[in-house]
């Protein structure tokens, strides 16, 4: 597991530099759970399709998250992808895609999420 060198440059090329990582430590300082825990009541009350796509070697969401996740949101499915991490498009992209169309995409009105919790 690994990304290409190139892959890796660009993802790292806006963080290089005194600039870059004094931005990188100021976007990373403003990532607080507490911003999103009101809203995990809402997971259970969403009516659209869930497919839930998580790397089993995630270093950065570890897998029990995608487990919580799925606990948690009614009808959703958890698939894993075996030798990959956070980064699922770089490090398998071929069966990142495969989950992805694999039974279609549900209909736009389908997508609702009742903030009442009904």
């Amino acid at each position: 597991m690994g990304l290409r060198p190139e892959v890796l440059d660009a993802h790292l090329a806006p963080w290089r530099g005194a600039d870059g990582q004094a931005a990188f430590y100021r976007q990373y300082s403003q990532i607080r759970q507490a911003d999103t825990a009101a809203y995990e009541k809402l997971l259970g009350t969403m009516t659209l399709p869930v497919r839930i796509i998580w790397g089993r070697e995630d270093r950065i969401l570890p897998p029990e998250y995608a487990e919580w996740l799925h606990a948690r949101v009614p009808h959703a499915e958890l698939h894993w992808i075996d030798g990959a991490g956070h980064l699922l498009q770089e490090d398998a992209p071929s069966r990142l895609t495969a989950h992805l169309v694999q039974g279609g995409a549900p209909g736009r009105d389908a997508c609702r999420v009742d903030p009442r919790g009904n």
